[in-house]
């Protein structure tokens, strides 16, 4: 099956990416081998793309660094929350192994925080340790792209 509009979007320099989500908010697309063999099913467009979430990955991927691998090139963009969709640091999963991983297979594409403030923005930031964990974010990212770089 082709994407008819994959011509298009190749042309102009487009690419789409597609989210998994976790079985409770989606039927389908759920994990990275759903997203692997979707992208089988429509003949791997190279302007086709996954964004993974590591919420839901943490709810239906069961090894990060397995999810990671098998998306291998087609992994173009990084959701980053923690469990219940807290800052990193601020719940159960391991950033530094997703980091690791990350670098190990050579991700050199988009990267974003996806977390919830509650009870509102400012106490999130004022409470939750917004800063320092965005301040780890950041350094872990610098080495990933000056990682790419060298």
């Amino acid at each position: 099956m082709a994407l008819p509009l994959s011509g298009l979007w190749h042309a102009h320099g487009v690419t789409l990416i597609i989210e998994a989500l976790n079985r409770y908010e989606a039927e389908h697309l759920n994990s990275a081998e759903d997203m692997m063999q979707f992208l089988d099913l429509i003949g791997s467009p190279p302007q086709v793309g996954i964004l993974w979430d590591v919420f839901h990955g943490n709810i239906e991927d069961r090894d990060f660094a397995q999810a990671i691998a098998l998306m291998g090139s087609r992994l173009r963009h990084v959701h980053f929350a923690d469990s219940k969709r807290a800052f990193p640091g601020y719940g159960h999963l391991p950033f530094d192994d997703i980091y690791r991983q990350l670098r190990q297979s050579h991700y050199q594409g988009a990267i974003s925080l996806e977390c919830l403030c509650r009870p509102s923005a400012q106490t999130a930031i004022d409470e939750s340790g917004f800063y320092s964990a965005f301040a780890s974010i950041v350094a872990h990212i610098s080495r990933l792209i000056v990682w790419s770089l060298s």
